[in-house]
């Protein structure tokens, strides 16, 4: 509960609302996980047009994660985001169908 409070009272509002409800979700079970999901999809896609999938983001990640404007981002559900980030509008994190990944252990090498 106090993360939820957290997400609510420390932020900017429309910040509030995307990451509170990729929270919920994340934490929820059947069935709540389904509204939730049904939640995020129309307010995330239809008013900010963001399509964050939840299993790029851990919970310790959403509660430090920061959206100064949370318009047109997209993270790809491979995409695995950290604590502390800061995403701003208009970004796109992932990679292109079929494509290789980028960034993982045997790119490097």
């Amino acid at each position: 509960m106090k993360n939820i409070i957290t997400l609510l009272f420390k932020r900017e509002s429309h910040e509030n609302i995307v990451l509170t409800i990729l929270y919920l979700e994340k934490i929820s079970f059947f069935p709540l996980n389904i509204i939730m999901k049904v939640v995020r999809k129309i307010i995330h896609q239809a008013i900010y047009h963001v399509l964050i999938h939840p299993d790029s983001l851990s919970k310790e990640a959403i509660m430090t994660l920061r959206l100064p404007h949370p318009w047109m981002i997209i993270i790809h559900p491979g995409a695995r985001i950290g604590k502390n980030a800061r995403i701003f509008h208009s970004v796109t994190i992932g990679n292109k169908e079929g494509g290789e990944r980028r960034g993982n252990s045997e790119h490097r090498r």
